[in-house]
């Protein structure tokens, strides 16, 4: 079955076909359905051995360097950073 995704934000945008595309051929998407799955059991697990918020904190590694948290408000980012710093 053919596959589409299409890329959008502000200032256009852009379609890409399994056609045209390897990351879209079938075992590349199977490949990344079972890497989000494995990311899954990792996070139930953490959540499964935690017994409060800042247990789970402590378990995991925040990377205050990814490009994530380069677009949270300030005040959301320090109350992270306050959190992981305990």
């Amino acid at each position: 079955m053919p596959v589409s995704l299409i890329y959008a934000n502000c200032i256009g945008y852009r379609i890409f076909r399994s056609n045209d595309c390897d990351d879209l051929a079938p075992a590349r998407l199977n490949e990344a359905l079972e890497r989000l799955a494995r990311i899954a059991r990792v996070r139930e697990n953490l959540l499964k051995t935690a017994t409060t918020v800042e247990e789970l904190f402590g378990l995991i590694d925040p990377q205050f360097d990814h490009w994530m948290w380069t677009n949270v408000p300030p005040a959301y980012r320090a109350a992270a950073e306050q959190q992981w710093s305990k």
